[in-house]
């Protein structure tokens, strides 16, 4: 009987030992994984302020987009009339061009006719 006494103590000696260290290898992990877990609590809030910037910082991109698309049209229709008037103001040109060619064609005519007459009165007169 006392020997059984004693190999049941041991066994309970034993069970409470491998049961202290099981505790203490859980007690371990457990700290392991709450330190896990707020440096993963930081970790998403940090993401999450970046995730807030960057959302903020695409806004305000897709304001300026339509912004410059708005600003990129009116440059557009600005150039179109701008070339109007330049294709216009082009068309007027020639036709002044073409006037004064005209016109200084006639105005050597007439020289001519006038330096024609007065060589004639001249050869006339002698």
């Amino acid at each position: 009987m006392e020997n059984d006494r004693r190999e049941l103590e041991q066994t309970q000696s034993r069970n409470v030992r491998d049961m202290q260290k099981r505790l203490s290898e859980l007690e371990e992990t457990t700290k392991e994984l709450t330190s896990l877990k707020y440096r993963n609590e930081i970790t998403v809030n940090e993401l999450s302020s970046k995730l807030q910037t960057l959302t903020e910082e695409y806004q305000q991109s897709k304001d300026e987009i339509v912004k410059y698309r708005k600003t990129n049209t009116t440059l557009e229709n600005d150039i179109h009339q701008y070339e109007k008037t330049v294709n216009h103001l082009r068309t007027k040109i020639a036709l002044v061009e073409q006037e004064v060619k005209s016109k200084q064609e006639v105005i050597q005519q007439t020289n001519d006719r006038i330096a024609s007459e007065q060589e004639s009165k001249v050869n006339s007169t002698i």
